[in-house]
């Protein structure tokens, strides 16, 4: 199987990371999507964090 694919990347964020985004983008869905996580974490990361 891997001679047609690529091995998956785990790629590792921060909480500064997630910050940015919401800050460039404005919407919680989208960095949920980006990061793939529950809306529900990120909302509570940016409260957490006061940017909510």
């Amino acid at each position: 199987m891997t001679e047609y694919m690529n091995e998956p990347i785990n790629y590792e964020f921060t909480v500064q990371d997630i910050i940015d985004e919401y800050k460039s983008c404005g919407d919680i869905r989208k960095v949920a999507g980006i990061y793939c996580l529950e809306k529900k974490s990120v909302k509570s990361i940016l409260k957490k964090e006061g940017v909510l």
